[in-house]
């Protein structure tokens, strides 16, 4: 066996897939626990989406939210499956409000209860530079959030 990994392709391939097999456990069990890699990626994602909406250039419909809100755990869900479904020009954005990072942003935007929604049609306000917004007040389930997505197109 030893003789066969001394060859430097054999032994980067049995790397690679001792890497895939690792990284499918971690997929699997963040399907059945709800934790893992799943979930810390979509906080960078979340983190470069925040990024690219600072210029203010496309329309966001964006959620605070706190993970110790029992509201904000029974609605992330719905939005997280209208974000899947829709393929609009308005973007989707969460965001931790009680992450140290959007701190100002939130104290900004007067952010004190959660979860607030908002659609912000010219695009993610700038810290220094408040945007106009309109409070979503409609129905939290993916339909309600997809019919007044496409209201707004």
């Amino acid at each position: 066996m030893l003789k066969y990994l001394a060859n430097p392709l054999i032994s980067i391939v049995t790397i690679v897939i001792i890497l895939i097999v690792i990284l499918s456990i971690f997929r699997a069990a963040n399907l059945t626990m709800g934790f893992g890699m799943r979930a810390h990626l979509g906080n960078l994602r979340t983190s470069f989406m925040i990024e690219g909406f600072e210029d203010g250039a496309a329309p966001a419909f964006v959620m605070y939210y706190a993970d110790w809100c029992g509201h904000c755990k029974r609605t992330k869900p719905f939005l997280e499956e209208a974000l899947a479904e829709y393929k609009g020009k308005i973007q989707i954005v969460m965001i931790d409000a009680e992450d140290a990072k959007h701190a100002a942003l939130v104290k900004q935007e007067g952010i004190s209860g959660f979860p607030t929604i908002r659609y912000y049609k010219g695009g993610m306000p700038k810290v220094g530079k408040k945007a106009e917004y309109e409070e979503y007040d409609g129905d939290r389930s993916k339909a309600g959030f997809l019919q007044y997505l496409r209201s707004k197109e």
